[in-house]
């Protein structure tokens, strides 16, 4: 049950970022990747690359690379 809710999620803080709120995106996969990361490791490592694409994505530092 939570592998597709975590890919639902994931979907849906993707629309969230697209839609100008990277910020609120990234806390929310923190904040989702912390209550997973002990019982599913594997959910959480999802969000974990979500957050990295998430903030490559915004952060001025990354831009034209």
């Amino acid at each position: 049950m939570v592998p597709p809710l975590v890919r639902l999620f994931v979907q849906a803080l993707r629309e969230l970022d697209a839609a100008g709120e990277p910020e609120r995106a990234c806390m929310m996969a923190a904040q989702a990747w912390s209550l997973l990361r002990h019982d599913f490791p594997r959910e959480a490592q999802r969000l974990n690359g979500l957050l990295h694409a998430l903030t490559g994505a915004t952060h001025p530092r990354h831009a034209g690379h």
